[in-house]
């Protein structure tokens, strides 16, 4: 397999306390061909101190916190790689071909997204609701799967694979384009639509495995996926599906669709999971409130545009 030259782009923000051991594990890479470049996303602790103190690291600093889809794409800009591997700041990287199996993902030729399986690290039930929930597109240990614009596999929640643990051809990057700087959340979905909709394959590679912190808060975890909440309707607007009839259309529907859609994804979600951790039955309920948040994050988002029209 001939070697290609690959950059690792990590966005981080007010990352000071995870920075460190992502890049240790990164760093240990067994790979011969490699540079990592950090994007401080205007970060207030001591994130930027902490990232100088790996001589091998490139730091490079927003002025204004722009969001991880425009730190990414800062970090692409800066780079040198024909291969481009995405992976967050509160990652842990323990397996010393990671790179190299990123590399070979891509070796035989033909453009794709690949992504790995991610293990999701944290105390409690809220770290593991939180687990299933993110990471039910990257299962880690399972069957490789492909995803085209033509074959959605069944059970899968949604047609893409998370920035998390992520690489692509930087030819076919430039091709998709950069990542929607609009969305502070799902910017990796729409990243994938836009690959589908080229021709481009999603490839799911699960043994290519990272950990990340999950988190263990009952309010951190409802807070992001009311978040995430805010940003699917305009993610599904961008990218049309034949599914969009379910979404509400406007505030009154809102408060009628939204919380309909949270009992189908948390089934999908429980589906997804159960032949590989039968644990998920015991966050039934957490994943159940997820979703529920991410519905009152759908209301949220039809009240400002009815405030804003």
């Amino acid at each position: 397999m001939t070697q290609v030259a690959v950059s690792v782009v990590i966005p981080a923000w007010n990352a000071a306390d995870d920075v460190t051991t992502c890049l240790a594990g990164v760093l240990a890479q067994d790979y011969p061909d490699f540079e990592v470049i950090v994007v401080d996303d205007a970060s207030s602790d001591k994130t930027p101190e902490v990232v100088r103190a790996h001589e091998r690291v490139r730091l490079v600093r927003n002025p204004t916190n722009l969001g991880p889809a425009a730190a990414r794409n800062r970090g692409v800009a800066e780079s040198r790689g024909d291969l481009l591997v995405f992976i967050d700041s509160d990652s842990i990287v323990d397996d010393p071909r990671w790179l190299a199996r990123h590399a070979a993902a891509h070796a035989a030729g033909a453009d794709a997204v690949v992504g790995g399986g991610i293990r999701g690290i944290g105390r409690g039930l809220v770290a593991r609701a939180d687990s299933y929930c993110h990471w039910v597109t990257n299962i880690p240990h399972g069957a490789p799967t492909e995803i085209t614009a033509e074959h959605r596999p069944f059970g899968r929640v949604t047609r893409h694979l998370v920035t998390n643990n992520m690489s692509v051809r930087r030819s076919t990057f430039d091709r998709v384009g950069g990542l929607d700087t609009r969305f502070r959340t799902g910017e990796d979905v729409d990243f994938c639509e836009r690959a589908l909709q080229l021709g481009i394959p999603l490839r799911l590679e699960p043994d290519i495995v990272v950990g990340h912190h999950d988190r263990e808060r009952v309010g951190d975890f409802v807070r992001c996926f009311f978040d995430v909440g805010k940003d699917r309707i305009p993610l599904r607007q961008k990218n049309p599906s034949p599914l969009d009839w379910m979404l509400p259309q406007g505030f009154v529907s809102s408060f009628l669709l939204a919380p309909l859609l949270a009992p189908p994804l948390w089934l999908q979600t429980t589906l997804a999971w159960w032949p590989h951790d039968k644990r998920v039955l015991a966050s039934a309920p957490l994943i159940l409130l997820a979703y529920f948040a991410m519905s009152a994050g759908m209301i949220r988002f039809c009240y400002d545009r009815r405030g804003s029209s």
